[in-house]
């Protein structure tokens, strides 16, 4: 449940910054993407597929 409410915190953050990126929606996929490059960046070999 808390991971639900952050990842709709984190998504409602991204959405009012759309104007930054040309207006292109930030997708789950995005990031996924993303933080998987961070953890992927300082070493580790483990990474996240989903949210569910």
């Amino acid at each position: 449940f808390l991971w639900q409410l952050m990842r709709y915190n984190i998504l409602q953050l991204l959405k009012n910054l759309q104007h930054h990126s040309n207006g292109k929606e930030v997708t789950d996929l995005d990031i996924l993407r993303w933080a998987n490059s961070k953890v992927k960046s300082s070493g580790r070999t483990s990474k996240m597929e989903s949210f569910k």
